[in-house]
């Protein structure tokens, strides 16, 4: 795991590099709510991942199936886009 790794174009908020290459990498962007529409700023959290290529590390270092995850917290809820 690595919190906050520079990767692509910013920083990730954590990394999930798989010890097995053949298994999966996962990207998470974490945000608060700013707004009601957790829905919409969870789908921003997603686009930033993919905006600022966070995945070039791990396509770096031979991961081939990455999953993204966008999730946003409202006080007790969460919401996950992928």
């Amino acid at each position: 795991m690595h919190p906050n790794m520079e990767s692509g174009y910013g920083r990730a908020d954590i990394i999930f590099t798989p010890r097995n290459k053949a298994w999966a990498g996962y990207i998470l962007e974490l945000k608060r709510a700013n707004t009601n529409d957790i829905e919409k700023e969870a789908e921003k959290a997603f686009n930033q991942i993919e905006d600022k290529k966070y995945e070039t590390l791990l396509k770096k270092n031979g991961v081939k199936d990455i999953v993204k995850i966008g999730l946003v917290f409202d006080g007790k809820k969460a919401i996950a886009y992928y």
